[in-house]
């Protein structure tokens, strides 16, 4: 059974092939290499993690641009998932104040201020850092479907079909 399985496999990456990567044999013959030497794997986790061009890389870009909208922008997209973040972090307040309150034995107007202003300095922190890391994507240009404006200067002329019909522009 268990070599069927492996012929299965080797007959569905054979299959394949044509669509791996330029030098992907290339890498793994190099890994093979580290493998059987004991040394780590830095082909791995070099800076783009692969070989060639990832669509790893730009779904990663993609979600970053999309996150530092949300995080920020005042883009419009998130404005209802922003309010309902704000009502969230009322919740999570209140219960890690309450966690605070059972372990601690403070009372729950102090753990809850301190828990509040705690919360609030990490997420300021942590978002003002992200925005300076990852600034919002400039804004794209809006595309028109209308037609363009003619100008003076771009009158129609009349064409040898319309002096045939009598009629000018």
């Amino acid at each position: 059974m268990r070599k069927a399985v492996d012929k299965d496999l080797v007959a569905l990456a054979e299959q394949y092939r044509d669509q791996l990567p330029p030098d992907f044999q290339r890498h793994i013959d190099a890994l093979t290499s580290d493998l059987s030497q004991e040394r780590p794997f830095t082909r791995l986790t070099a800076k783009g993690g692969g070989c060639g061009e990832s669509s790893n890389a730009r779904i990663i870009a993609a979600v970053l641009d999309e996150v530092s909208l949300f995080l920020c922008a005042d883009d419009a997209r998130y404005a209802g998932l922003r309010n309902q973040g704000r009502k969230l972090g009322k919740d999570v307040v209140h219960f890690i104040a309450g966690i605070v309150v059972g372990t601690l034995g403070l009372t729950s107007g102090v753990a809850t201020g301190c828990v509040a202003f705690v919360v609030l300095a990490c997420s300021r922190i942590g978002v003002g850092a992200f925005c300076r890391l990852h600034p919002p994507p400039a804004p794209r240009a809006v595309r028109t479907t209308k037609a363009p404006v003619r100008t003076r200067s771009a009158r129609r002329t009349p064409s040898a079909r319309d002096s045939a019909e009598g009629t000018s522009g």
